[in-house]
């Protein structure tokens, strides 16, 4: 039997789907012939999806999940979704009060020790220490869905040349990442510096647009750090994770997380009228060697 869980995110899916555009792959000429079947519900207002949430870690049970930043109405949160996984349903349990022997370390073995806002999962359990975003959305969460990593296999000729274009810079480094379940690819690539201006990039690749969350960065000289702390200049995309991407009828959503030698950077990401991504939620989590 469905939990009221699942009923909730079905009807959310069902609801939003009702409204959902193409987000590739589509002819010019079949997407300025609307389809008078589905032209009442295209006109239809549609419901603003909130990106109300934040980023978490999870404890050494795998039941609980402690908030990197501040969370404007805690009891709000519905559900958490983790790198791999599916959706999980949570909510606020309580706020944690900071211990003396707290070692500022956002990692599992502090867990209990760290000050903050803990939420618990009420199904399913997450793999103890990685991070989760928590949603307040149930919409959002119900087009969540992860990415099939792709190997970091190099990028093809035309997809180099592609990207080479749209920057206006040579391609140095490219790398296939990802592939969503809508058949977008997720490439990192790192351009060619110029002057002291350097440029990495993920890029959400469909057939009639490309969506770049760029890294601008400063060069310093040979073996400097440039992107992270200590990687001598060399762009990683093996550093990074999706935790998912999630395309709605106007825009897409995409958590990553990005890890280096003192700690991981995580954002969430929204494109919606540009080509661009801009950050929405941001959170930083510490975890150098004590």
């Amino acid at each position: 039997m469905a939990t009221q869980w699942q009923i909730q995110l079905l009807c959310a899916v069902s609801a939003l789907a009702a409204g959902c555009k193409p987000s590739g792959g589509v002819s010019r000429e079949r997407a300025s012939a609307p389809d008078p079947a589905t032209t009442q519900d295209s006109q239809a207002p549609q419901r603003a999806v909130t990106l109300e949430g934040t980023f978490a870690y999870v404890d050494s049970s795998g039941t609980q999940l402690l908030a990197r930043s501040s969370v404007a109405h805690p009891s709000k949160i519905v559900g958490a979704v983790c790198a791999g996984g599916p959706v999980l349903p949570a909510r606020y349990d309580r706020r944690q009060p900071g211990q003396k022997d707290d070692t500022h370390r956002q990692i599992a073995s502090n867990f209990s020790r760290e000050e903050g806002n803990v939420f618990r999962l009420t199904e399913g359990k997450a793999r103890p220490d990685e991070t989760c975003y928590l949603s307040a959305d149930s919409a959002l969460l119900g087009k969540a869905v992860g990415v099939t990593p792709l190997g970091l296999s190099a990028c093809s000729p035309p997809q180099a040349s592609r990207l080479a274009a749209a920057k206006q810079r040579q391609v140095v480094h490219c790398w296939r990442f990802a592939r969503t379940p809508r058949d977008a690819e997720v490439l990192a690539v790192q351009f060619a510096t110029i002057d002291s201006s350097a440029l990495a990039s993920l890029v959400v690749v469909r057939d009639s647009s490309l969506l770049f969350q760029d890294f601008p960065a400063v060069y310093r000289g040979p073996d400097e750090s440039v992107w992270r702390v200590d990687d001598q200049g060399v762009f990683s995309p093996g550093d990074f994770a999706i935790l998912f991407v999630a395309q709605l009828s106007h825009a897409c959503v995409m958590a990553i997380t990005w890890a280096g030698v003192e700690g991981e950077s995580d954002e969430l990401l929204l494109a919606d009228s540009t080509d661009v991504f801009r950050t929405v939620t941001r959170a930083y989590r510490y975890w150098v060697p004590e």
